[in-house]
């Protein structure tokens, strides 16, 4: 992997398909998703007239949907509008699926399809990977980065009623608070 300098003119690196920036907004992958999502589109909007809801359906959820799933515990940190600009793609999709207006209201939309909004798929990441930390299915080195509160205020005398709850990180900074490790503990709450 190259080592990225402050004077690089290296935008951004790619590990695992996901684009890392100096800053980790995540904006060269944002546009890369865009991009793949914007041809899925078309093949979505290409084949409304020809194919019924279920078919329909099908080719979102391999061709749109993938896209959306694939790291996005990572990359959904981004900024706000980062993430708007790809969830209005995903109402868009939701809309050619199911034969409605292009400006028709999303969210019926999505609960009749059951296909959980770009937020939505967020939170289900997030509280799956918490529900594997804590089956203790995901590697050693997670333990330590969602100490529970009893771990964390360190051995007491007495047993406290959250003392098996997940301590939540409180970070200093609000741009951190996006961030997976933080979003991750606090979704549980």
């Amino acid at each position: 992997m190259e080592q990225i300098s402050p004077n690089s003119k290296c935008k951004a690196i790619k590990f695992l398909g996901v684009y890392f920036d100096q800053e980790l907004s995540f904006d060269t992958h944002i546009s890369q998703i865009i991009r793949k999502l914007s041809t899925a589109l078309y093949f979505l909007r290409s084949a409304k007239n020809f194919l019924n809801l279920q078919s329909l359906k099908h080719i979102y959820y391999t061709l749109f949907h993938s896209h959306l799933v694939y790291a996005n515990s990572v990359w959904t940190s981004t900024s706000s509008t980062n993430f708007e600009k790809v969830f209005k793609l995903q109402k868009a999709a939701i809309r050619i699926v199911n034969a409605a207006k292009y400006n028709a209201h999303t969210e019926p939309l999505f609960k009749t399809s059951n296909i959980l909004p770009l937020q939505l798929l967020r939170v289900y990441f997030a509280l799956d990977f918490m529900h594997l930390k804590h089956c203790g299915l995901l590697p050693n080195i997670f333990g330590r980065q969602f100490p529970l509160n009893r771990e964390f205020r360190g051995n007491m005398d007495r047993e406290l009623r959250d003392d098996f709850e997940y301590s939540a990180r409180i970070p200093r900074l609000l741009v951190i608070k996006k961030f997976s490790i933080y979003f991750f503990s606090n979704s549980l709450e």
